[in-house]
C-alpha cells in the first residue's frame, strides 16, 4: 500500500521586516528610493512618512512645510498622499497603503508522501510571484510654507523618517492524521505539534549574525530539527567555531622557531586559517543554530521538527540584510 500523509494548511498576514529611511528632503528636489521584496504573496505595502517641521515662526503664519508621499507600484500604478505640519506640534504625518492581491487565500487540505513535497506541492500551486522582485518607487518632496523671501530662502527643506513594511500572506502546515490507502483511519486524537522559530536580529546591516531558537516552548515530543536557509545563491555561513585547540597551539609552537619572516608570516596565515572555518551552510540539526548572511538582500530560514510518531511541522521567518549608507553630511541639520 502506498502510505501517504495529510498536511492541514492555514494562511496568516504577516508585516515582513520594515525599512527604516532617516533622510533629509530639498524644496529644490525630491527623495527618491526603490525597494524590492524576495518572498511570495505580497498583499500590499504600507508606507509611513513622519517629520517635525524645523523652521516653523513663532507664531505659526506662513512657516509650516508640505510634505507629499507618492509611491509608484511596477505596473506603473501611482498613489499619493500630502500632509502639513501640525500648528500646535509642528509634526506631520502621511500613510499611504498599496494593495497588490485581492484574492483572499482559504485553508486547505495536502496529501502528499512527505513534508517537503507538499510544501513544493503549495510553492507551484498557490504561491504567487507577480510582486516579487519588482521595483517599487517612492518618493518624497516638500514644499516650504513660508512665503516671506528671507525666511523662505533659510528654509531649504526638512528631515523626515520614512518606514515601508512588505504585509505578505505565510503559510503554516501542520500534519493532520495519517492514513493509508484503502484504510480506515484511525479516531485516536492527540494535540498537533507545532513548529516555532524564535530568532534575532531579523533586521541589520552586512554581515548580520543571526540567532535561531528552533523551540521556545521546550515541546518535549519533538525529537530532531532541520533547519533549511536560503537563497543559496547568496553566502550563508554558520557562526565561526574554533577547531580542535591542541593542534592550534602545536602549529602556533612550531611557528615560534621560523627563523625568516616570509615563513613565519605564511606560517601565521595558515595558522588563522586553520583556527576557524567559515564554509557556506545552508542546512543545521541542531536546535538553536547562529549563522551569518553576509551580503545585502532576503533571506528565509525553515525550521522543521518531527515527533517520535514521525509527524512534522514547519515553520519560516524572513530575514533582511540591509546595505549601510553613508550619510550626506552636506545635507545633514
Amino acid at each position: 500500500m502506498n502510505e501517504t500523509h495529510s498536511y492541514d494548511v492555514t494562511w496568516r498576514t504577516t508585516n515582513g521586516v520594515p525599512t527604516h529611511v532617516s533622510e533629509f528632503v530639498s524644496a529644490d528636489s525630491e527623495y527618491i528610493k526603490t525597494v524590492s521584496f524576495g518572498f511570495p504573496n505580497l498583499k500590499e505595502i504600507r508606507c509611513t512618512l513622519n517629520w517635525t517641521d524645523d523652521k516653523a515662526t513663532v507664531l505659526n503664519r506662513c512657516g509650516l512645510d508640505t510634505l507629499t508621499l507618492q509611491i509608484t507600484s511596477p505596473d506603473g500604478t501611482t498613489v499619493q498622499q500630502s500632509a502639513t505640519s501640525a500648528r500646535r506640534t509642528k509634526q506631520g504625518s502621511v500613510e499611504i497603503i498599496v494593495p497588490l492581491t485581492t484574492e483572499r487565500l482559504v485553508p486547505l487540505t495536502l496529501r502528499s508522501r512527505e513534508l517537503s513535497e507538499a510544501a513544493s506541492q503549495l510553492k507551484t500551486t498557490y504561491d504567487d510571484y507577480t510582486w516579487t522582485n519588482r521595483t517599487f518607487t517612492v518618493r518624497v518632496s516638500v514644499h516650504v510654507g513660508e512665503i516671506r523671501l528671507l525666511k523662505r530662502m533659510a528654509d531649504r527643506g526638512n528631515d523626515f523618517d520614512l518606514a515601508i513594511t512588505p504585509v505578505f500572506t505565510a503559510p503554516s502546515i501542520l500534519e493532520a492524521n495519517n492514513f493509508q490507502e484503502n484504510t480506515a483511519s484511525t479516531n485516536e486524537t492527540s494535540e498537533p505539534l507545532k513548529a516555532q522559530i524564535k530568532a534575532g536580529p531579523l533586521e541589520g546591516y552586512s554581515p548580520l549574525t543571526v540567532h535561531f531558537y528552533g523551540n521556545p516552548e521546550n515541546d518535549a515530543r519533538i525529537v530532531s530539527y532541520n533547519w533549511t536557509f536560503g537563497p543559496t545563491s547568496q553566502p550563508i555561513v554558520p557562526q565561526a567555531t574554533f577547531r580542535e585547540p591542541r593542534v592550534s597551539v602545536l602549529i602556533l609552537f612550531l611557528l615560534l622557531f621560523f627563523k625568516n619572516p616570509l615563513l613565519s608570516f605564511a606560517g601565521i596565515s595558515l595558522y588563522l586559517t586553520h583556527l576557524t572555518k567559515t564554509e557556506s551552510k545552508y542546512e543545521s540539526t541542531e536546535r538553536d543554530p547562529t549563522m551569518v548572511f553576509g551580503s545585502t538582500g532576503n533571506y528565509w530560514a525553515t525550521l522543521t521538527v518531527t515527533d517520535a510518531q514521525g509527524r512534522t511541522a514547519s515553520d519560516t521567518v524572513w530575514i533582511t540584510v540591509l546595505q549601510y549608507i553613508y550619510p550626506d553630511h552636506y545635507h545633514t541639520t
